[in-house]
This record gives C-alpha cells, structure tokens and sequence, in this order.
C-alpha cells in the first residue's frame, strides 16, 4: 500500500494512521530476543511509542519497507531537531 508521507508533523500523522487502522505494538519474540543481544553487546537502544507505531504498522501491511525508512527519518529528524 503506498501512503502520502507528510513533509512535518510526523508524530501526529503516524499516531493518526495506527488509530485509523487500529493498529498497535505487540512484543515479539524476535523483539525480545533483539533487545537481550543489544544489552549483551553494551549496548542501549531504546524505541519510543512512536517508533514502535511505525514498526506495527509495517507488521500489519498498512505501509511499505520503504514508507518505514521515509516516517522514522522524517519522525527521528524532527525529534531530535536535527
């Protein structure tokens, strides 16, 4: 499905499209298993709601590999006023 991706206001848009397609996160066990091998590295990488939001929708086939890449770097930009 190819979606109209915003040129600001990410947080709101991603948040808008999970609610209209009742979409949420779910841990996986890939997930957890991911985040034991980050810790065992010494690592932290920490995704916030928003992050995950985008992951669910991508999991439940409402945006493509390539939207997920376009709202985590628009998302990721704007939060971290890059």
């Amino acid at each position: 499905m190819r979606i109209a991706i915003p040129k600001s206001q990410y947080k709101q848009y991603i948040g808008e499209l999970a609610k209209q397609h009742h979409i949420a996160y779910t841990k996986t066990g890939f997930g957890e298993f991911a985040k034991q091998f980050t810790l065992l590295s010494d690592d932290s990488v920490e995704q916030d709601d928003v992050e995950r939001q985008v992951i669910a929708l991508r999991r439940a086939g409402i945006i493509n590999g390539r939207d997920m890449l376009r709202l985590l770097h628009g998302y990721l930009k704007e939060s971290t006023h890059v």
